[in-house]
């Protein structure tokens, strides 16, 4: 054998005797390695912990602050804090209302907490009006209290007859008994009892000085002073203008004085109906007027203006705001465009949307920033309980964006070098600008953008149609090249005595200057002379009637009127006339005679017609007439009626007679005032046939001086024609 062992061989061999004796022991465990471990993580989770709650604040109980201590606590301690404010009559103005996370509750400074406050009573609510007439002053005063009615001005007057604190009367200054709302203004005026006014004071000079100064004045020296504000454009706004009484002037305090402050321009409301909110608030920046926009859910277009508390066409001052609804979808809130604005605009903004919002980067930049862009694009819809990030950016990183509007090309790319910011452009079809200049940007002027950002500018391009010399064409040559080139063609027709009938002679754009597809091309059409139309026979409001028609296209026709006595036909026909059918050069003069005969006028029907309508007829057919004023309860104010001659014709020497409505009798109060200007009222108002009839009772009191009217049936409305009127008038205390 070779001497090598077999496998058997080796399992049979006796092992060495260090395999023999070796004995296997369990491993021992080593405490100390996982103490450690779990020390670590559990200082880990402590850490984590820790950091978590310093992102947190604890929310305080809000319900005894006021909105400015809301404010404080929101700046310093959580700025996603918004403030939602409604209208309360219970809770006091800049009150808190409610909160939607429990005090004591730990928040992250990241979610929404919304705290809603009271604006107040709701100046748009309806108030019933009280027995104001019969009301002291102490029952005023708690009555305006009690409602809140921040428009009612309370001015005392002596009276030898009203006792002292009880009211004399009252007037709206807007407003009305069926109708006044807690923004509406009243006076009243109450009684300070009888007063010696004899003492003598120097009127000042109130020019340039406000409703303020007047008002300390008329209190310090307890005059009666009546302030009328009116729009002036000359005056600044709530400066006094004129007075009744000059200064220098001695007065008693028994003389009224008249002040007028200016209210400045009036701006005439325009209708927002249909407008987005953006073009609303700008076509208000526009008019100089104050908005407050106030969502509403409506099945209207989203973001778009549903109503105005202010009718369009109302005259208002620029210190008036007005209340622009906007219409909401139910559920669903329109994201507007919070670019641009400052921390507090944003914030103010996403309040009236009713949207959360969480200000990114607000504790760096601070008060001076202004949003660059918001998580969400406006325009789109979100529900409630969504939350907008918006990323506040100092203005130090931002430009203002400058107007590039009619800048060329290469004048914008210098301007924007100079900001470091990037262009890109579109080219755009535009007749009126010049080629290569810029027409437009998609970012406003003025606005602030981030250095970097690229702008978009609109260049304008004149690759449109030239326009045709049109006097080289017959209308309907035009007619065809306006359509070919998709131009819109306006023409004018106008007498012309250079320029024979169906010439083309002029327009509104020269020869081979550029038309954008689609535009307007105004040209002139002749229709050459002027035919002077047969009226013989006719009246002469026709014949007028004509010569404004041909004077409207150019004609300027004078028409000379001469009176023709020799003649059977009826007054006021037309007899002859200098050019009958036949073709006259424009500012032709006319001669044509008028019947001036005893065979009268034919007298047309005036029935519901104004009365200026009357006297143009009348004047231009030579016609006396005589006007009444009459109270009718069948015609309108001001609408004629009642005439003695209709459809006949006017005799010689006789006058048309007709009535002008004065519509139906107002009846005022008349209580405090004597029997004998309530007699004279009924007088005057039956002398134009209103035959109103007084049935007056004698009664004793001790409130109401002898002779002075207690109290009467009907007052301070309209009544009608023969109505009875039962008055009550003092017979004194009967002591």
């Amino acid at each position: 054998m070779d001497g090598r062992k077999s496998f058997l061989d080796d399992i049979s061999e006796k092992k060495p005797e260090s395999f023999q004796e070796e004995v296997f022991v369990p491993a021992q465990k080593r405490p100390g390695r996982w103490i450690v471990a779990g020390a670590a993580i559990l200082l880990t989770g402590l850490a984590i912990l820790v950091f978590m709650q310093l992102g947190k604040v604890t929310v305080p109980d809000m319900s005894d602050w006021k909105l400015e201590e809301v404010q404080t606590w929101s700046l310093k301690e959580h700025e996603n804090t918004v403030m939602n404010g409604i209208y309360s009559k219970k809770i006091a103005a800049d009150s808190v209302i409610s909160q939607d996370i429990k005090p004591g509750k730990r928040i992250s400074k990241s979610s929404a907490l919304t705290v809603t406050y009271s604006l107040g009573a709701d100046p748009e609510e309806a108030v019933a009006l009280p027995d104001i007439q019969n009301m002291k002053l102490p029952e005023l005063k708690g009555w305006i209290a009690d409602n809140q009615m921040s428009g009612i001005t309370i001015k005392f007057e002596t009276s030898e007859v009203i006792p002292k604190d009880e009211v004399i009367s009252y007037e709206f200054v807007d407003g009305s008994v069926e109708e006044f709302l807690r923004k509406n203004r009243m006076t009243i005026y109450v009684s300070s009892g009888n007063e010696d006014l004899s003492a003598t004071v120097k009127m000042p000079d109130f020019y340039g000085k406000t409703k303020t100064d007047i008002l300390q004045w008329e209190e310090d020296n307890e005059m009666k002073v009546t302030i009328k504000e009116v729009f002036n454009p000359d005056i600044e706004y709530g400066k006094v203008f004129n007075q009744s009484i000059k200064k220098d002037t001695k007065i008693t305090r028994k003389d009224s004085v008249k002040i007028s402050i200016s209210r400045g321009k009036a701006i005439l409301v325009p209708d927002f109906t249909g407008m987005t909110r953006t073009e609303a608030s700008e076509f208000a920046t526009l008019y100089g007027m104050s908005v407050f926009f106030k969502l509403e859910i409506n099945d209207a277009k989203i973001d778009t203006v549903i109503g105005q508390d202010i009718a369009a066409g109302t005259e208002i001052d620029q210190k008036q705001i007005l209340t622009v609804r906007i219409a909401r979808e139910e559920g669903k809130i329109l994201v507007p465009d919070f670019g641009g604005l400052s921390k507090a605009e944003a914030t103010s903004l996403a309040g009236l949307y009713g949207i959360k919002v969480f200000l990114r980067n607000g504790d760096e930049v601070g008060e001076q920033g202004i949003i660059t862009s918001q998580s969400i694009s406006s325009g789109a819809k979100i529900g409630a309980d969504q939350i907008i990030t918006l990323v506040l950016k100092d203005k130090e990183d931002m430009v203002v964006l400058p107007d590039f509007s009619g800048m060329t090309k290469s004048e914008a790319e210098i301007a924007a070098k100079d900001l470091n910011i990037t262009l890109n452009y579109r080219e755009v079809e535009n007749g009126k600008a010049l080629s290569q200049t810029v027409i437009g940007q998609n970012v406003k002027p003025k606005k602030r953008v981030n250095t970097g950002e690229t702008i978009l500018l609109s260049i304008a391009v004149n690759s449109g149609i030239r326009a045709e010399s049109m006097w080289k064409l017959t209308l309907n040559d035009a007619k065809a090249w306006a359509m070919r080139n998709g131009i819109t063609l306006n023409v004018i027709d106008s007498y012309s005595s250079d320029y024979s009938i169906g010439k083309l002679y002029k327009q509104d754009c020269r020869a081979g200057d550029y038309i954008p597809s689609g535009k307007t091309l105004t040209v002139y059409h002749s229709l050459g002379l002027v035919m002077a139309e047969n009226f013989i026979g006719k009246t002469k409001s026709e014949i007028l009637t004509w010569r404004d028609d041909v004077n409207q296209k150019g004609a300027h026709i004078e028409l000379t009127f001469l009176a023709d006595t020799d003649t059977t036909k009826a007054k006021g026909v037309i007899t002859k006339q200098s050019i009958v059918e036949d073709l006259v050069d424009i500012d032709q003069i006319i001669d044509v005679w008028v019947s001036e005969t005893d065979n009268g006028v034919l007298i047309k029907n005036f029935d519901g017609l104004a009365k200026e309508d009357l006297k143009l007829w009348c004047d231009t057919n030579g016609v006396p007439y005589v006007v009444n004023e009459c109270y009718s309860d069948t015609y309108e104010e001001g609408k004629l009626y009642g005439q003695n001659y209709k459809g006949t014709y006017l005799p010689k020497g006789e006058n048309l007679k007709i009535n002008v409505s004065l519509g139906k009798v107002f009846l005022k109060d008349f209580t405090g005032m004597s029997k004998s200007e309530i007699v004279g009222w009924q007088k005057e108002v039956n002398k134009k046939k209103a035959d109103i009839e007084l049935v007056f009772t004698d009664w004793y009191s001790s409130d109401v001086v002898k002779g002075k009217i207690i109290d009467q049936t009907v007052k301070d409305q309209e009544v009608d024609l023969d109505a009875k009127i039962y008055v009550t008038v003092s017979l004194g205390s009967g002591d």
